[in-house]
């Protein structure tokens, strides 16, 4: 019964001190933070830099719109696709945004043993309507 009570003392202490950030982790995370200031660091500030960036979405084609996927879903994937005009933004630094989040969106699923319904987020059709281009609904007739 004493060596129970001792091994059950033991577990729980271990896991509370694997709980705490070392001194030197939060040192690490600090001078991170500091060098890279002009960096989004988040999910949310990714989000938002990529968000402002497709604000402007006028076309005059369905060929002046695009997709790109966003984030990473747990079981793989993304978690989103939004569309955009490719005549109004920088690509590239669309493309280094997307990357970014996906990166950070795995590294946080991986950290957090994050589960999820795996369920597969379909690629949606996109087209220029009303000079805007937006993503299309798609309707499948079942006979």
């Amino acid at each position: 019964m004493k060596s129970n009570l001792l091994l059950l003392l033991l577990i729980s202490f271990s896991l509370t001190l694997m709980g705490c950030p070392q001194e030197n982790e939060k040192k690490q995370h600090n001078s991170a933070q500091i060098e890279s200031q002009n960096e989004p660091q988040t999910i949310g500030d990714l989000l938002n830099d990529i968000n402002n960036l497709i604000a402007d979405k006028s076309c005059q084609t369905n060929s002046d719109c695009a997709l790109i996927a966003l984030g990473a879903r747990a079981c793989g994937g993304p978690n989103s696709y939004e569309v955009y005009a490719k005549n109004n933004i920088d690509t590239e630094k669309l493309n280094s945004l997307a990357y970014q989040l996906e990166t950070l969106e795995k590294k946080h699923n991986l950290d957090n043993q994050v589960v999820s319904i795996c369920m597969v987020e379909p690629k949606p059709s996109i087209g220029c309507v009303q000079n805007q281009c937006q993503k299309q609904a798609s309707f499948t007739e079942l006979k």
